[in-house]
């Protein structure tokens, strides 16, 4: 994944997280939700990456840090929107 990143191909980012978005293993599924959030900012996509921040940070299983994380990153993803 961190590939297609590095090579600003966001659409490949997107497409290969996708089936993880609902994954069983909170890792997993966290960090697919946090990689296509970032894709979907850079893919001028704000509103599905806010979408995805609220559920990082709804997910009661995700670790505290990273639901932390994903609230700070929705909070200025509207405030600069």
């Amino acid at each position: 994944m961190l590939d297609y990143a590095q090579a600003e191909d966001f659409a490949s980012v997107k497409d290969r997280t996708q089936p993880l978005l609902d994954n069983e293993t909170v890792g997993v599924r966290t960090a697919a939700r946090l990689l296509q959030a970032a894709a979907s900012l850079e893919s001028s996509e704000p509103d599905r990456a806010i979408e995805l921040y609220a559920q990082v940070a709804a997910d009661e299983e995700a670790p505290q840090c990273l639901r932390d994380l994903a609230t700070l990153r929705e909070v200025t993803t509207n405030f600069y929107d």
